[in-house]
């Protein structure tokens, strides 16, 4: 099993069911376990997607701006990291 798969797994074990909950892992949940099983690539689409709909979202803006920075991506990732500080001085 890919490491994507795992922590996809993992989630989908810790997150209730949606019939429990009546609500499904988002992109953001997804986009962070992406991050963390090393797909920084399918962190990035997932939270971008997010943002999208969710502009004042500053963890999921965090969460990006790491996805950018394990993909080598270091101007991107700096600016991701202060448009967070702009937008919540005391993260």
């Amino acid at each position: 099993m890919s490491p994507l798969a795992a922590a996809l797994a993992a989630l989908a074990m810790v997150v209730p069911s949606a019939a429990a909950a009546q609500q499904a892992p988002t992109a953001y949940e997804f986009g962070v376990a992406a991050r963390q099983a090393g797909d920084p690539a399918e962190a990035k689409r997932l939270l971008q997607a997010w943002l999208a709909e969710h502009p004042e979202d500053v963890d999921a803006r965090l969460q990006l701006a790491y996805a950018e920075l394990a993909l080598g991506n270091r101007t991107a990732a700096r600016a991701g990291f202060e448009e967070v500080l702009r937008r919540a001085p005391d993260y």
